[in-house]
């Protein structure tokens, strides 16, 4: 003699429909973490901006006022009117200028060299 199961104890009997259901709502879940994580990304971009550009500014405030080894870079601080990003490519183009001199100095010695090997060839071993 069974009896028979009340409502109250239907057994849980998970169909492809249930199934189907809860892999709908575990991939909402997801998604709304999802959602939630990028707009709290998008929320903090600005703020993390701010950083990267306040850390870079005092990198080179650093490097600048510690002084450079090259040749010609001044020592003192870059002036804050134009900006410390604006002053970041001169010394480039100062070093340039130095290494064109250096190899036209370079280039000219040589030429010299060789028309006092010609001379001395021409007095010491033509006259002979």
């Amino acid at each position: 003699m069974r009896s028979k199961p009340s409502s109250k104890q239907s057994p849980k009997i998970v169909t492809p429909l249930d199934a189907r259901k809860n892999d709908l709502a575990a991939q909402e879940a997801r998604l709304h973490d999802e959602i939630a994580r990028r707009q709290k990304l998008i929320a903090e971009a600005p703020r993390l901006a701010e950083q990267a550009a306040r850390r870079r500014r005092e990198e080179l405030i650093q490097r600048k006022s510690r002084g450079e080894a090259r040749f010609g870079s001044p020592l003192a601080l870059a002036d804050k009117r134009f900006g410390y990003e604006a002053n970041a490519a001169t010394p480039s183009r100062s070093l340039r200028k130095h290494r064109n001199q250096g190899m036209l100095t370079f280039f000219l010695l040589c030429v010299v060299l060789a028309a006092v090997l010609v001379w001395l060839y021409t007095k010491v071993i033509g006259a002979a």
